[in-house]
């Protein structure tokens, strides 16, 4: 959507589902997964272009992302 997106901190998740690398596997109220070119990471706490840090979970419901969308 044309804003940088800084990734503070992230995990490997185990998953069954499958993606190209950026697309959104997950984001609900359990997590925001994305996407790698082989798994999946799950976005802890990021930070939108010009705002402060928030978890994963509290981006989600602002910036209303989908599954299927690409970073």
């Amino acid at each position: 959507r044309g804003k940088l997106l800084k990734i503070h901190r992230a995990r490997i998740v185990q998953t069954a589902a499958a993606g190209d690398p950026g697309e959104i596997l997950r984001a609900d109220s359990h997590g925001l997964w994305v996407a790698t070119g082989a798994g999946a990471l799950s976005l802890e706490e990021v930070q939108l272009e010009n705002r402060q840090r928030i978890p994963g979970v509290e981006f989600v419901k602002g910036a209303r992302l989908a599954q299927g969308e690409r970073f």
